[in-house]
C-alpha cells in the first residue's frame, strides 16, 4: 500500500462487527439466549429454502392442486418468518413480562402453521377437488381456529373459563407444573410469558404450544385415515408423514416433561426441540413435494 493510501475495511469486517455488537447488547438482557438465536436463524434459512422451492412447482400444477400448494405454502412461510423473529426475541425478549408489538408478532406468526397444517394435510389426500362447496368443513375449521386464536392474542384475554382449568399440570406423580417462571427463576423473576407454564393468558407461549398440540393431534388423525384410504404410493407417503406428525406431536409435549420432570433448563430444551422440529420439518417438506408431484402425474394421466 503506497503512502498516505486510505486502507477501507473489508464486507466482512463490519459483519463480524455487527454481529459482536448485537452479541454484546443482547449479553446486557437477561436471560438471553444466542444459542437457540442461532439455531432459529439455521430453521428460518432452512424453511425459507423449502419456502422457493416449493414456489418453483407452481408452473406445472393444476388447478386441482392449487388450494393444497397455496396452504403449505403459506405454513412454510409464515413457520420461516416465525423463526426469523424468534432471533430477536431470544437475544432480546428472551423472557417477556409484558407484551410488546415484536412479542405479539412471534406469537402470530408462530400461530400461521398450526392454523393451516391440519388443512394442509386433508387437502394433500383429498379424494376430489377440493372446492369450498365439498370441502367447506376443513375450511371453515381452519378459518374458524386462526380467527379464535387472533382474539385471544390480541386480547391477551385469559382462557381459563373462569379458572375451571387447573393452575398446576400434574406430568407424574410427583411433578407437576405450577405456573412458576422456569426461565426466569434463577433470575429473581417469578413470571414471564415464554416460560411460565401453565398460563392461560391468550398472549403466552403456553397457549400457543397448545394450540400447536391441538393441531398436531388433528393432523395426525386426518393422515391415519389416509393411510386406510389411500393406496400406492400415496399411503406410503402418508404413512411417513402421520409418523412425521406425531413425533412432533410428541416433541411439543416433552417440553414441558424435559423442563419439570428432568430439571433441564430452557436452554437446552430448545436445543432439543429445535434439533426435532429442524429434522421432522425437513422430511414433511419432500414427502408433501411428493404428494403434490404424484397428484400433478394422476392428472396428466386421467
Amino acid at each position: 500500500m503506497s503512502p498516505g493510501a486510505v486502507r477501507i475495511p473489508l464486507q466482512d469486517g463490519a459483519f463480524h462487527q455487527l454481529v459482536g455488537e448485537l452479541m454484546a447488547r443482547s449479553s446486557e438482557v437477561v436471560g438471553t439466549r444466542p444459542g437457540s438465536a442461532v439455531q432459529d436463524l439455521v430453521l428460518s434459512i432452512e424453511l425459507g429454502y423449502f419456502f422457493f422451492a416449493w414456489l418453483r412447482e407452481w408452473p406445472r400444477i393444476a388447478p386441482r392442486s392449487r388450494p393444497f400448494f397455496v396452504m403449505f405454502a403459506v405454513s412454510l412461510l409464515g413457520a420461516a418468518l416465525w423463526c426469523g423473529l424468534g432471533v430477536y426475541i431470544h437475544l432480546f425478549e428472551p423472557l417477556p413480562t409484558e407484551r410488546t408489538t415484536a412479542w405479539l408478532a412471534f406469537l402470530g406468526l408462530g400461530a400461521v402453521t398450526p392454523s393451516v397444517f391440519p388443512l394442509v394435510s386433508a387437502l394433500a389426500f383429498a379424494k376430489e377437488a377440493p372446492t369450498f362447496s365439498n370441502f367447506a368443513v376443513p375450511y371453515a375449521v381452519a378459518g374458524l381456529a386462526a380467527l379464535g386464536y387472533c382474539l385471544a392474542l390480541t386480547t391477551g384475554v385469559e382462557v381459563s373459563l373462569g379458572g375451571m382449568l387447573p393452575k398446576e399440570l400434574w406430568l407424574t406423580p410427583w411433578h407437576a407444573a405450577d405456573g412458576r417462571s422456569y426461565g426466569g427463576e434463577k433470575h429473581g423473576i417469578s413470571f414471564d410469558l415464554l416460560s411460565s407454564f401453565p398460563c392461560y393468558r391468550g398472549d403466552s407461549m403456553f397457549l400457543l404450544s397448545t394450540f400447536f398440540l391441538l393441531a398436531n393431534a388433528a393432523a395426525a388423525v386426518i393422515l391415519q385415515r389416509a393411510t386406510h384410504r389411500c393406496e400406492g404410493a400415496f399411503r406410503d407417503v402418508a404413512r411417513r408423514l402421520c409418523i412425521g406428525v406425531t413425533i412432533m406431536l410428541v416433541n411439543c409435549a416433552s417440553i414441558l416433561y424435559l423442563l419439570v420432570v428432568c430439571g433441564m433448563s430452557v436452554d437446552r430444551v430448545f436445543d432439543v426441540f429445535h434439533a426435532i422440529q429442524g429434522l421432522v420439518m425437513a422430511a414433511s417438506f419432500f414427502d408433501f413435494r411428493s404428494v403434490l408431484r404424484m397428484q400433478m402425474q394422476d392428472q396428466k394421466s386421467a
